[in-house]
């Protein structure tokens, strides 16, 4: 069957928490949730980065004691020691996606990037307290406890307007039913990136 070629596929729609796709729910809330997901073929990774807006984008990385963050030093904005880790928080600029190649594709997918335009008036001790916590990771047989953030909770922090998260690797039948695609419309042969931004719905803001 001859599959077409999306370069990109943009959907914007909202959902109880419970709904959104992808992330992993560690945590409950009565509000809805204001979802803009976009899933675009790894060939296009260039120019969908070259567009992507960066101008009050952060990122919260967790890395082992010996690791680093590739981003320039200009941009690092804090680091703290929490759970045997070094959680580093930095201003994202577009060369951070510029370093970005379809080798390297898995980098996009570490941080938990956040929105804000009033960065200064986050305690990010206080907010990293509020958010990080430690859950198993088991694949198989192999076992393994990671250091995470509960992208709801880091969202209640009112400075705070959105959180998003890329995500890589993932089959296109996985895609298409997260999307409510018909079946073989992604290619089995091409790789994608997907990119969910999360806010809660205006609406529901005073509940």
């Amino acid at each position: 069957m001859t599959r077409l070629k999306y370069s990109l596929i943009s959907q914007q729609f909202i959902c109880p928490y419970e709904a959104v796709p992808f992330i992993r729910k560690n945590s409950k809330t009565d509000k809805t949730c204001s979802v803009s997901l976009e899933v675009f073929d790894i060939d296009f990774i260039q120019s969908f980065l070259e567009k992507f807006d960066v101008s009050n984008l952060y990122a919260i990385s967790i890395l082992d004691l010996t690791e680093n963050f590739s981003v320039e030093d200009s941009c690092l904005v804090s680091k703290y020691n929490l759970y045997d880790k070094n959680i580093v928080i930095a201003k994202i600029d577009s060369n951070f996606f510029k370093k970005i190649t379809y080798n390297s594709r898995g980098e996009i997918q570490k941080p938990f990037f956040f929105r804000t335009d009033n960065f200064e008036e986050l305690n990010m001790q206080e907010v990293l307290n509020g958010c990080l916590y430690e859950r198993e990771l088991i694949i198989g047989e192999f076992r393994k406890n990671i250091v995470t953030v509960d992208l709801l909770k880091l969202l209640k922090n009112k400075p705070i307007k959105t959180v998003l998260e890329f995500y890589v690797d993932r089959t296109e039948a996985s895609l298409e039913e997260l999307l409510g695609l018909k079946d073989y419309v992604l290619d089995a042969n091409e790789d994608y990136i997907a990119k969910i931004e999360i806010s809660f719905d205006r609406s529901t803001l005073s509940n």
